[in-house]
C-alpha cells in the first residue's frame, strides 16, 4: 500500500471511529456487500480511486449505487471515495478493512475471543 493510500485508510478509519455506536455489526455486513460490489467491478473501482475525477461526483455515484445500504455505511463509502488512493485494489483493500473495524467496534467490551490471548493452552 503506498503513502497515498495509508493516509487515505487512516482517514477514513477516523471517519468510522467518528460514527461511534452508528457503526454497528450492520454497517459492517454492508460494507462487505459494497466490497462484492466493489470487487465484481473494474469500472467502479477504476472511478472510485482515479484521483482525476471530482470527489463530489464520486460521492454521487456511490449514493446512487449503494443507495440499498445503511447511513453509515454510505457515509463510509462516500468518505472512501472522496480519497487519493495509490491503486485500485486499495480502494477494496480499504472497504474491507472497515468492514472488520466495524465488526471489532460493535463486539461487546467483556467478549473473550478465543486464541486472542497471548499464552497457548495445550489441547
Amino acid at each position: 500500500m503506498g503513502s497515498a493510500s495509508r493516509e487515505a485508510l487512516a482517514r477514513s478509519v477516523q471517519a468510522l471511529a467518528g460514527l461511534g455506536s452508528k457503526a454497528d455489526l450492520a454497517t459492517a455486513e454492508d460494507l462487505f456487500a459494497a466490497g462484492r460490489v466493489v470487487a465484481d467491478s473494474a469500472q467502479l473501482r477504476a472511478v472510485l480511486s482515479d484521483p482525476s475525477a471530482p470527489a463530489d461526483g464520486k460521492a454521487a455515484l456511490v449514493q446512487r449505487v449503494f443507495a440499498s445500504l445503511s447511513a453509515p455505511a454510505v457515509e463510509l463509502l462516500t468518505v472512501v471515495a472522496g480519497e487519493r488512493w495509490s491503486g485500485q485494489d486499495d480502494v477494496l483493500a480499504a472497504i474491507e478493512e472497515l468492514g472488520i473495524r466495524a465488526i471489532a467496534a460493535s463486539a461487546p467490551r467483556n467478549v473473550d475471543i478465543p486464541g486472542s490471548s497471548s499464552r497457548s493452552e495445550a489441547p
